[in-house]
């Protein structure tokens, strides 16, 4: 084989993967997090407020997984006076996957929510903010299903 063709072959094969490269890249979903992304950062220094207000009183992880369910449990001196609270369950790689749902724990300061009602496994971003008498409280924590 001359050497001339040899060099067409690498350049045709060459472009064949670049080709293949952008029709992958074409395929991906890029997604913001936030469809009101600028809204949230103008509030941001609020939520910085309520998440310092809410490790002052109480520092450990608000979400577990048990038995298949999500559960969500905050201070029982909390629970008592919450007057609205909302959940926000950010999938991070399917925006349809999203859930907003109302907080709202028993007397123990519990929700619990089972897996089904989940349509995507994979990682969340969990956003719980409420607020009471007192103030506003929020938490982002990470959830993997």
């Amino acid at each position: 084989m001359n050497w001339g063709y040899r060099i067409m072959l690498i350049i045709g094969l060459f472009l064949a993967m670049l080709f293949y490269f952008v029709y992958i890249a074409s395929q991906q979903k890029n997604e913001l997090m936030d469809s009101n992304y600028y809204k949230e950062e103008i509030e941001f220094q609020q939520k910085i407020d309520a998440s310092n207000r809410l490790n002052q009183i109480y520092n450990k992880p608000l979400i577990s997984q048990e038995q298949g369910n999500v559960n969500i449990r905050i201070p029982t001196q909390l629970a008592h006076h919450l007057k609205d609270g909302k959940i926000e369950l950010i999938h991070y790689n399917d925006h349809e996957a999203d859930l907003h749902l109302t907080f709202e724990p028993d007397s123990s300061g519990a929700q619990v929510f089972p897996s089904l009602l989940f349509k995507t496994k994979g990682q969340y971003k969990c956003r719980i903010q409420w607020r009471d008498d007192s103030g506003k409280y929020y938490r982002e924590e990470d959830l993997q299903l």
